[in-house]
């Protein structure tokens, strides 16, 4: 996921780092939560 949002970056592709950082963090937020309900 961070390859993509730095590749992103370094082309100068503005709207693919934004849809790259959102899926990260979307991606992040589930992780977490999964996370949490594992050990709740």
């Amino acid at each position: 996921e961070h390859a993509g949002i730095v590749d992103a970056i370094i082309d100068g592709d503005a709207a693919r780092a934004e849809a790259a950082m959102k899926a990260h963090l979307e991606g992040s937020l589930g992780r977490y939560r999964d996370l949490l309900r594992e050990n709740s």
